[in-house]
């Protein structure tokens, strides 16, 4: 993954979680997959981590062709329904 996206991920306080594949923050509400995440570019991963999210409920950001709902109950039994 390009070093740059790592940095923005880091600097907003994003976890990598290596069995999900994902980067974390709790405080933010908002999960990426790693495959969303390489496959947007710069820009568009820094507006998704600056935009606005009241976190009362996860903002999760999946590829295409990841299994949405399989991804979403792995996610949720992990790190519950709300941040």
């Amino acid at each position: 993954m390009n070093f740059e996206k790592k940095k923005i991920l880091a600097e907003e306080g994003y976890l990598f979680d290596s069995e999900l594949m994902c980067y974390v923050n709790r405080e933010e509400g908002k999960i990426f997959s790693k495959e969303w995440v390489e496959q947007k570019n710069l820009r568009t991963l820094q507006i998704a981590t600056l935009m606005p999210h009241r976190a009362t409920a996860w903002k999760i950001f999946l590829s295409y062709d990841q299994h949405d709902e399989k991804m979403r109950t792995s996610l949720f039994e992990k790190y519950g329904n709300t941040p």
